[in-house]
C-alpha cells in the first residue's frame, strides 16, 4: 500500500515539471517554425528543462527540487519557459530615491505557487523511505 501511495504522489508531483515541459515544447515549436527569435533566456530555460527530464527516471527527489529551482529562476526572470516574456516590476520613491522590486513573470510566478502548493501538500510522501 505504501509504494502505491508513493507512486501516486510522485505522479501528482510531478505536474508543474509535466507543464513547464509542455510549455518549453510549444514554445520552441513557435521559435523553429515562425520568426521568433530565441533569447539566452529561452536557451537557458530549454536546457536546464532538457536536463531535468532524465533525473525524473533515475532520481526523482533531486529532479522534483530542480523543477523548484527552474520555476524559482523563470519567476525572477532569470530563464524564460514561455515565448513572450512579460514581466511585472513595481517602484517606490522614498525620500527622492527611487527604488524597484525585481522583475517577476507573472505566468511563472503562477506555476511556482502550484508546484509550492502540492509540495507542502505531499511533503511528508516525498520523502518517506520504503522499508
Amino acid at each position: 500500500m505504501t509504494i502505491r501511495l508513493k507512486r501516486t504522489s510522485e505522479l501528482i508531483l510531478a505536474i508543474p515539471y509535466v507543464i513547464t515541459l509542455t510549455i518549453i515544447a510549444f514554445t520552441w515549436n513557435r521559435i523553429l517554425t515562425t520568426d521568433y527569435f530565441a533569447t539566452v533566456k529561452h536557451q537557458i530555460g530549454l536546457a536546464a528543462v532538457v536536463i531535468n527530464l532524465p533525473l525524473y527516471f533515475f532520481r526523482y527527489k533531486l529532479a522534483f527540487l530542480l523543477t523548484g529551482l527552474i520555476l524559482f529562476f523563470a519567476t525572477f526572470n532569470l530563464l524564460a519557459l514561455f515565448l513572450q516574456i512579460e514581466t511585472v516590476s513595481y517602484f517606490m520613491n522614498i525620500a527622492g530615491t527611487e527604488l524597484s522590486t525585481p522583475s517577476v513573470q507573472p505566468k511563472s510566478l503562477l506555476l511556482l505557487t502550484l508546484y509550492l502548493i502540492l509540495c507542502l501538500a505531499f511533503r511528508s510522501s516525498l520523502f518517506i523511505r520504503i522499508q
